[in-house]
């Protein structure tokens, strides 16, 4: 009886969490032969590890990898500058940052020292009124479609990341001016994004041991992996002014997110120091950790860009702002009638 009640409350349990740990092994004589510290080298490489794999605080940073590939996508598949008549064509490419501060470049760490997330789309919308004939509600509004696929190279990484989404655009308030100078009214925006990222290890990660002037380091194998998935809804608010061959716009919304960030770290490799001249090993180290991460549910921001306008072509750079945190920005090429 007690056997069997053992057994129920076992399963009732949760299960443990994977285990979160570092582990080194130095060999003191060889550690000497190199001139070093067995000890020393143990505590410099755990520090090192857990600040370049952001160990301490992985969930959070996670956190802001979520945030900045929803930042990546925002505005990619929309037109916030032009008075579509017909429809239009284009593809862009931009970057999210987040807890990075201004900044659209990942930095020179193999792993950023920040949430970031790169992607690309190419996007087409079509105003409804070629329905009409140009005439009624119809013309007021736009539907869009956007999404792409790629493989990507950074490091000692390999990327990939996809994004799809859909969006319909009204004229709340229509354009008014004429081809020289004109406002674009008042414009609401809604629809779904979903963005992915993801990166896994695919060579050995070098550490160099801090503290030892170069002698000594470590080659991480296995597996190395950091993805992100968010699905958002936004509601934007949005309009832009046109002088002669350049729009300034601009707007603010909302984005209601879901999704996640999860890490899998299972690493294993040899600490390696000079010895006479030659690389020797002189110890060994494994890291076992995952985590997950959350983006904010709720994300207010605002945005503004500028486009120039060459005939049918229209090239425009726009930024995202996240109100409490995060930045993103793209750029890109359109066609539009």
């Amino acid at each position: 009886m007690l056997r069997t009640c053992a057994v129920v409350a076992a399963l009732l349990l949760p299960l443990p969490a994977l285990a979160q740990e570092v582990e080194i092994r130095i060999d003191e004589a060889l550690a000497r032969k190199a001139g070093l510290d067995a000890a020393e080298v143990r505590a410099d490489l755990d520090d090192e590890l857990r600040s370049t794999l952001h160990l301490d605080a992985l969930s959070t940073y996670l956190d802001s990898l979520a945030n900045a590939a929803l930042l990546a996508t925002k505005g990619m598949g929309v037109d916030y500058a032009t008075e579509i008549e017909a429809f239009v064509i284009g593809g862009s490419v931009g970057t999210g940052i987040d807890d990075g501060g201004f900044r659209f470049g990942r930095g020179d760490e193999t792993l950023p020292a920040f949430g970031y997330a790169f992607q690309v789309a190419v996007m087409a919308g079509l105003n409804l009124g070629v329905l009409s004939h140009g005439e009624g509600v119809l013309s007021r509004v736009v539907v869009y479609g956007h999404g792409m696929a790629l493989d990507t190279s950074v490091d000692v990484f390999d990327g990939s990341l996809h994004s799809v989404g859909g969006h319909v655009q009204i004229a709340l308030v229509k354009p008014r001016g004429d081809a020289a100078a004109s406002w674009g009214g008042l414009a609401l925006t809604t629809g779904f994004e979903r963005s992915h990222y993801e990166l896994g290890l695919t060579r050995a990660l070098p550490v160099p041991v801090p503290g030892t002037g170069g002698l000594a380091s470590w080659d991480g194998l296995g597996e190395f992996t950091l993805g992100t998935t968010t699905d958002s809804v936004p509601v934007e608010l949005s309009t832009h002014v046109r002088l002669l061959v350049l729009t300034v716009f601009g707007g603010a919304g909302v984005d209601m997110v879901d999704g996640g960030a999860d890490a899998s770290i299972r690493l294993s490799g040899d600490v390696t120091a000079d010895v006479g001249g030659r690389e020797t090993r002189i110890g060994t180290a494994s890291v076992r950790y995952a985590a997950h991460g959350e983006p904010v549910t709720v994300f207010p921001r605002v945005f503004a860009g500028a486009q120039v306008h060459l005939l049918p072509v229209k090239v425009y750079a726009q930024l995202n702002a996240g109100l409490e945190r995060g930045v993103g920005g793209h750029m890109g090429v359109r066609l539009a009638w």
